[in-house]
């Protein structure tokens, strides 16, 4: 927490809890695996958490390195564990992942833990009729997740390696978070005129 900069302590997370589920309000928790320099160790402690908040919904997705992001530029240096494996857009899934190789962790420790995570967080709280119903409902999400990473294994993405990607890969990243920012600026200006529409008072002589 300290690391990415988010400003919250484990004892603030766990007091929203409580305070939520004192007022009848239900949670969605959502856990990322993959911060820089992750572990295994660090990832159970992630679930742990996870298993204590006992959301009504809990997600787990996958560090996804979208342009513009500090990540996406640890990413392009092949710094903080990371290395790059994909510029194509398609791939950047937050719950496939596939599109980073981290140095401490394999493709196959991923996709454990990504399964073991769901299946912790409602036995442990023994909530077996919550996760029948859970993976009744994202059963083909889950089946997309588990053939991602059956796929990730067997492309030989669970080598464990810290070096950079190329200069190529680096200038495509670049590219990337140019137009992804283009892109913001327009969608955010589009926003402000579209606002500026609704709030603006009708002339004095029509009906509003």
């Amino acid at each position: 927490l300290k690391r990415v900069g988010k400003g919250t302590t484990v004892d603030m997370i766990l007091n929203a809890r409580r305070l939520a589920r004192k007022h009848g309000v239900p949670i969605q928790s959502l856990m990322i695996f993959g911060h820089p320099h992750e572990t295994v160790r660090s990832l159970w402690n992630t679930i742990k958490l996870a298993a204590r908040l006992n959301a009504e919904e809990p997600v787990f997705g996958v560090m996804t390195p979208y342009p513009g992001t500090e990540v996406a530029g640890l990413a392009a240096r092949g710094e903080a564990g990371y290395r790059l494996l994909s510029v194509d857009w398609d791939d950047y899934q937050k719950h496939l992942g596939g599109v980073l190789q981290f140095a401490n962790l394999s493709a196959s420790s991923i996709g454990a833990l990504h399964f073991a995570a769901y299946v912790c967080v409602f036995l442990w709280n023994l909530r077996f009729l919550d996760l029948a119903r859970f993976a009744w409902k994202y059963r083909a999400e889950g089946l997309d997740v588990l053939a991602e990473h059956v796929r990730g294994m067997f492309r030989g993405r669970g080598r464990r390696s810290s070096s950079p990607v190329s200069g190529v890969r680096h200038e495509e990243m670049a590219e990337a978070s140019a137009v992804w920012r283009e892109w913001q600026v327009s969608e955010l200006n589009r926003a402000r005129r579209n606002g500026a529409r609704l709030t603006a008072r009708p002339p004095a002589d029509k009906p509003a």
